[in-house]
């Protein structure tokens, strides 16, 4: 299943494994050549305690992967919901509550 598609530039990650220090549960295939950057969370939380312009754009890079994560969530939400329902738009609801097809 191809839940997104990742761009140059694009954040990919799991923050609840990062915080966890727990491995990924999710994998990526590359339909191109491209380059991953591992980045050290534990590193990169530490530098922005002391960096306040690192810091700003942490923060500034977390809401863009939030707010792109949620627009994902809602373009499946819908998709979802379409195809629900398209596979129910052939049948009725009889008075006892049984699905019978038109």
């Amino acid at each position: 299943m191809v839940k997104s598609f990742v761009f140059p530039g694009d954040i990919i990650g799991s923050l609840s494994s990062a915080h966890a220090k727990e491995a990924c549960t999710f994998n990526f295939v590359a339909l191109e050549s491209g380059v991953v950057v591992e980045i050290d969370f534990d590193r990169l939380y530490n530098t922005s305690q002391d960096d306040v312009q690192l810091a700003m754009a942490v923060v500034h890079h977390l809401l863009i992967y939030g707010i792109e994560k949620e627009r994902r969530e809602r373009t499946s939400g819908l998709a979802n919901n379409q195809s629900a329902s398209l596979s129910t738009a052939g049948t009725n609801r009889t008075k006892r509550g049984k699905i019978s097809a038109r």
